[in-house]
């Protein structure tokens, strides 16, 4: 597949296809962390607030 010098169509779509895949799956963990962060944070902020009560 790589040793020659062009992509065929099938190459092309594999590769492209398995980006794709992992792209998505790296978007999907990104957003998994984010909302994490956001609800620790949150947390932190919430126990912050009722100490200082």
């Amino acid at each position: 597949m790589y040793l020659a010098d062009k992509l065929d169509e099938d190459d092309y779509r594999e590769i492209k296809t398995n980006g794709k895949s992992e792209s998505d799956k790296l978007e999907e963990e990104l957003s998994f962390i984010i909302s994490e962060t956001k609800a620790i944070d949150i947390q932190t902020k919430l126990d912050n607030a009722l100490n200082a009560i």
